[in-house]
Parts: structure tokens; sequence; C-alpha cells
């Protein structure tokens, strides 16, 4: 059995996920396509990384006899500062979207179902960039509908727990593949679904199997039963080859499709986090700075474009989607994620566990884990 070291292979694959999630997001293009046209399918690599971080961080004291209870505590605890946070810039966009007339939503309903993060049960069109997007689930921060499913889909730790080995794990991970595949045909919906009422009901299925893939994974890891192929010093420009294939194909047609999303969840993210699991790095500052800062990012990118977006319409007349509302979207977020971790996301984290959970250490969790 390994010990629950960090591993920084994949806090750098988490930061350059949500780098170019952000990316993707803005209203950029390259030879006619958004940039990172798949980045879609970094929310199952999201998944199956917190599957390897929550195995590594519960797995024992769920053993010990810990409570659903105790573990949701602990888990909102993770994410509510900088949710709460993102919260209110999203809430500040809206607001000044709704002034300017170009959205519709039921702002007092979408903030109260936010705070308690729960999906908006009404009918909203928000203005992002060029597009008008329709029925999100957390309209006020568009991204949260992954959170969402993650936090539900943690809890399966506790069925996981009771099958003895990683190879027990793999006939129930096939089943649910096809189950998922089969609900995606039968309804219609694509795979890559979840963040609207239209396939929220992907949401669920997405979630639990690549979490699953990655507890697989991490117990597969230490039995030390990885394949030696992967283990044999593969050089970390094939780990970047294969991250962009997953993140950046040219056939964007293909981005929404099970012909993309089931290779991609069974094959290609599992190869990548085991790769990056056995990644060794003479300097881990770098990668362990990717780590942290991933979650502010993937959770702020989108309510500080918005506000930026409509500062710049109101102060300067900007137009929607400017190059220039763009680098200063990007600059914005990826200073504002390093400005709150210390200030604002650590501090509320340690106040909360000190308060609420009497018996915990003071330390955090490890891996940067969402």
């Amino acid at each position: 059995m390994r010990p629950s070291t960090r591993l920084h292979g994949l806090d750098a694959t988490r930061g350059c996920a949500a780098v170019a999630v952000m990316l993707s997001h803005y209203p950029l293009s390259l030879f006619g396509q958004r940039w990172f046209p798949t980045a879609d399918l970094a929310v199952d690599l999201f998944y199956c990384l917190s599957g390897v971080v929550l195995w590594l961080h519960f797995s024992p004291r769920l053993n010990q006899g810990m409570g659903s209870g105790r573990f949701l505590l602990e888990r909102l605890i993770r994410v509510y500062p900088l949710y709460l946070v993102a919260l209110g810039l999203g809430t500040l966009a809206v607001w000044l979207e709704l002034r300017a007339r170009v959205a519709h939503i039921d702002l007092t309903q979408a903030i109260w179902q936010g705070l308690l993060l729960w999906p908006y049960q009404g009918h909203s069109d928000l203005l992002l960039g060029r597009h008008v997007i329709h029925d999100e689930i957390f309209p006020l921060n568009g991204v949260c509908w992954s959170l969402f499913f993650e936090l539900i889909a943690g809890f399966s730790l506790f069925l996981w727990r009771h099958v003895k080995s990683w190879k027990g794990m793999v006939l129930p991970l096939l089943v649910l593949m096809f189950l998922w595949t089969r609900w995606s045909a039968w309804t219609q919906t694509p795979m890559a679904g979840g963040w609207e009422w239209g396939n929220v009901h992907m949401g669920l299925p997405r979630a639990l199997f690549s979490f699953g893939m990655g507890v697989m994974l991490c117990r597969l890891w230490q039995a030390g039963a990885t394949p030696r192929w992967l283990t044999r010093g593969v050089p970390q420009a094939g780990m970047v080859i294969l991250m962009t294939l997953l993140l950046w194909t040219p056939y964007q047609w293909f981005r929404h499709s099970g012909h993309l999303v089931t290779p991609a969840t069974l094959l290609v993210i599992p190869t990548l986090v085991l790769l990056n699991m056995h990644t060794s790095a003479s300097s881990t500052r770098p990668f362990a700075w990717l780590g942290e800062i991933s979650y502010p990012i993937y959770l702020l990118h989108v309510p500080t474009y918005l506000l930026i977006e409509q500062l710049g319409r109101l102060t300067l007349g900007a137009p929607q989607g400017a190059l220039a509302t763009v680098i200063l979207a990007v600059a914005s977020t990826l200073l504002l994620s390093r400005w709150l971790l210390p200030r604002i996301d650590l501090p509320m984290r340690t106040w909360l566990k000190r308060t609420l959970l009497r018996d915990a250490a003071p330390s955090l969790s490890p891996q940067g884990q969402r």
C-alpha cells in the first residue's frame, strides 16, 4: 500500500485543464472554431482526479466509521468559501445584465437557491459574449453544475469501500458506462451534458462513472499494479500531446458525441491520470501552484468575464465579446485566484474547520482537491 502523498503530476493536469476550460468559455476563435473545442471533457477529467484524491484522503477514515454527515460537512467546507465569492460576482454581473435588459431571470430565486447550492428552478436567458445561454441549472455561475454533481458522486465512496480491490470495480464501471450510453441514446441527449435543464439527466451518470474510474485508478496505483509500460519514464511531451488531443480535437462536430466521450472517459482520461500519477518533477512548486489555482480559476472565470463585460459596456461602450474584455478577464481571473487563496479561502476553511469540526486537525486537505 502506498502512502497518501501529494501527486504533483495531477496538480499540473488539473491546472492546465482549468485554464483550457476558461479559454473555451471565452469568445475566442482559431481557424473558425473556439479554443479548446472539446474542453467539455475536462469536466470528466476533474471527476476522475477527484475520485483519486478523495479516495486517498477519505478511505482510511471511512474504514474507521466516518459517517455521511461528517463527510458532507467536510466537503462543503472545502468548496463553499470560493463558491460564495463566485456567487457574489455572478449575482452582480447578472444584475447588471438585467438592468441592461439583455437577460431574463428571477434573480431573487436564483440567489437563494444558489446559496443552498441547489439548481435554479426557473427559466433564464443570459448573455455570455455574443451568445445567449438558456436555462442553466446554475445561471449565476454556470460552471457550478459540475460541482453539484461532484458532491453527489462523492458519496459513492461509501459503496466503493465495500469492494475488496480495484479488480472488483471493473465490471460495475463497465455496466455503468453501458447504462450511461444507453440512457443517452434513449433520451437522444449528448453524453457530455449536465449543465442545463435540457440535458441535466446526463450529469449524474457522467459524474458517477468518471469519479468511480478515479477511485479504481487510485486503488490500482496503491496496489502497485500499474502496467509497466506506463511507468517506464514516459516523456512528459507524451502527456502534453495526450492532453491536447483530449481538449482540442480538430473535429468539432465530435465534441458532444458518444463516439468521442466513450473512448475519452474509458481510455484517454484514465491513461493520462495514471501517467501523471507516476510523474516525478524536478521542481514541484510550479506543479503545486497549478493545482492550487485550478479550483478558483474554474469557479471564477465566468462571473469575472460577465462582470468585466457589463462594466465595460456601461462605462466605455465596449462591444459584446471584445478581445480586450477577454484579455482583461483572463488576467483578472488569474490574479483574483492567486489573491483569494491565502486571504479568503484558506482562512475561511481553517475557521470553519475549527468551528464546525472541533476534533479536526488544523491542516487542510491534501492535493488541492475540489
